[in-house]
């Protein structure tokens, strides 16, 4: 079970004693890793330094002291695009193209699940979502491609989203989208198939 204080601001630039300590609590950690992406270079040239802006949002150090780390977004400041918060986990590259932390990146996998697995478990819902097995929502979205096969520095130009579906449900595609080979195409109730949109 988590408990999830908000500890975001206090560890933000948290060393691993910092974390050590927080996980030793009980307590999770979320973090903006956007932040990275659109305020690095500020945070290293105008406001703390370099060393600062290096540990800002300090995933490895979070994962390698056993959290289950997961990333948010902040949609006042920045889009709310948990794709970008991948890309910038993985690359720690701001909006310049400078890498802040290249020690603090997380695989694409890791990234991957903290936006899905490890998030849901944090808000207590890992039994509903965050991945897709028999019993669960079925909430997820397709992507045009498998990220684990995209240059990490292709991340964010390359991966979109295709489509998206709750509840096993499409609710959203592009023409790219592979809808109806996922699953039966829907029936009204006289049994006739809906026909897709196009």
């Amino acid at each position: 079970m988590s408990c999830a204080p908000d500890l975001v601001p206090v560890l933000r630039d948290a060393t691993g004693e910092q974390y050590a300590r927080a996980a030793e609590l009980g307590a999770t950690v979320s973090l903006f890793m956007d932040h990275v992406r659109w305020w690095g270079d500020v945070l290293a040239d105008d406001l703390y330094g370099p060393e600062v802006a290096a540990r800002w949002m300090s995933a490895r150090t979070a994962w390698d002291h056993g959290h289950r780390v997961s990333l948010h977004n902040d949609g006042v400041c920045t889009p709310a695009e948990p794709l970008s918060s991948v890309a910038t986990a993985v690359t720690r590259r701001s909006t310049s193209g400078r890498v802040h932390g290249a020690d603090q990146a997380l695989t694409v996998e890791e990234a991957l699940r903290a936006v899905t697995v490890n998030a849901a478990w944090q808000l207590h819902m890992e039994d509903h979502i965050g991945m897709l097995r028999p019993g669960m929502r079925a909430d997820f979205a397709v992507l045009n491609q498998d990220p684990h096969t995209v240059p990490a520095d292709r991340l964010r130009e390359d991966m979109h989203v295709t489509g998206t579906f709750l509840s096993g449900r499409r609710t959203w595609w592009t023409r790219n989208c592979p809808g109806p080979s996922l699953r039966a195409r829907p029936r009204n109730r006289a049994g006739a198939t809906i026909a897709s949109p196009s």
